[in-house]
């Protein structure tokens, strides 16, 4: 599989999906998951593509519990990550990374990228350095789930906690071509974890 297609795919491509789960807890909850790619711009001399991820989560009633924006920039043409701007105020700047593979197979899974974060800042001409807030790092697999052939991106945060995430979409060809198959996991600060799917 050609992850780093399926990736640009994921990122470049506008889509909606309307997700479905529970927490570990037993809390039935449903979430709307959605990708627009927004301006390109520049900073320090570099062109970026930029690209928003929403996810919103309503409880059984139909209330929001809880929303946030991710909003990464690549250097542009590319999925090599270079910043992302989230809306609670916080931005992490890639301190290292590795390319996505053209090639892997279920089961295998790699780095992707080390990032440190700052708070009050959204985009690269604004980083509040040099004193850090935390850390960021990502890596990828692909996965099998549910007899889908799915390219997963892992996501950890530590601050003065640790929170993580994970974004499955469905792959169904060698050349990362997306099926419409969708799963999120993400686990807070207080160790609930919710596991979200279409």
């Amino acid at each position: 599989m050609n992850v780093a297609a399926a990736f640009e795919r994921f990122v470049r491509q506008p889509h909606t999906y309307a997700l479905t789960g529970s927490t570990n807890t037993g809390v039935a909850v449903t979430a709307t998951l959605t990708i627009a790619q927004g301006l390109s711009t520049s900073s320090r001399g570099r062109a970026y593509d930029v690209t928003s991820v929403t996810m919103q989560l309503r409880n059984s009633s139909g209330a929001v519990v809880g929303s946030g924006t991710a909003s990464p920039w690549f250097l542009a043409g590319t999925v090599d990550q270079a910043f992302v701007a989230t809306s609670d105020g916080t931005c992490a700047v890639t301190s290292s990374g590795t390319k996505l593979p053209t090639s892997a197979s279920v089961g295998q899974n790699g780095p992707y990228v080390t990032a440190t974060e700052y708070a009050g800042c959204s985009t690269l001409d604004n980083v509040r350095g040099p004193i850090s807030s935390g850390t960021r790092t990502q890596t990828w697999s692909v996965n099998s789930i549910e007899g889908g052939t799915y390219a997963c991106l892992h996501t950890s945060r530590v601050d003065f906690f640790t929170t993580t995430e994970s974004d499955c979409v469905q792959v169904v060809d060698a050349r990362g071509n997306l099926g419409g198959g969708v799963r999120v996991t993400l686990k807070d600060a207080n160790g609930v974890t919710t596991t979200l799917s279409n």
